[in-house]
Order: structure tokens, then sequence, then C-alpha cells
């Protein structure tokens, strides 16, 4: 009798040792799982943040060109002569009177 409770506590011994060892292999499996999802989600957001950079580096040169223009003599030139109707010193400003 006692090798046949022997032998049936060892294969109840080694089912629970493989059912142990299944468990944990299906926890590292999802733990692993998880993981790929969130490095999968982690490189989008970096894919997304790098775009973004770009986007405003270009953004910043574009508003770098427009500071230059803006505060440049051309411009403010331009303005003067047509918003303001002025005339550089050394220039002959004609009037046109008749009316058609």
């Amino acid at each position: 009798m006692d090798t046949k409770d022997q032998k049936h506590r060892g294969k109840i011994r080694f089912r629970l040792y493989i059912l142990f060892w299944l468990t944990l292999l299906a926890s590292a499996t999802v733990a692993i799982f998880s993981k790929a999802i969130d490095i999968s989600e982690y490189t989008r957001m970096a894919d997304e943040t790098r775009a973004m950079i770009d986007n405003e580096t270009t953004k910043a040169a574009r508003l770098e060109l427009s500071r230059e223009y803006y505060g440049s003599d051309a411009f403010v030139e331009k303005i003067a002569r047509e918003q303001l109707d002025l005339v550089m010193p050394d220039e002959i400003l004609f009037y046109n009177d008749a009316k058609s």
C-alpha cells in the first residue's frame, strides 16, 4: 500500500510541479508581450515627438526669416511708401490731378 501511495503522491507532485512551471511560463509570456506592447507604444510616441520637433524647427526657421525681413530697411521703406505715402528726401513726388 505504501508504494501505491508513494507513487500516487509522486504523480501529484509531478503534476503540481508541471502546473507550477506552466503557470510561471504563462506569466512570463504575458509579461513579455505586455512589455513588447509598451515598447511599441513608446516607439510610436517617440516618432510623433520627433515629427513635432521637426515641425517646430521648420516653424522657428520661418519665423526667424520673417523677423529678419520685418526688421530690415527694405520692409520699413515698403511700408513707408505704400501705407504712409512717404518718399525719400532726394525723390520728387508727382501727383496727377486730372480726373477721369
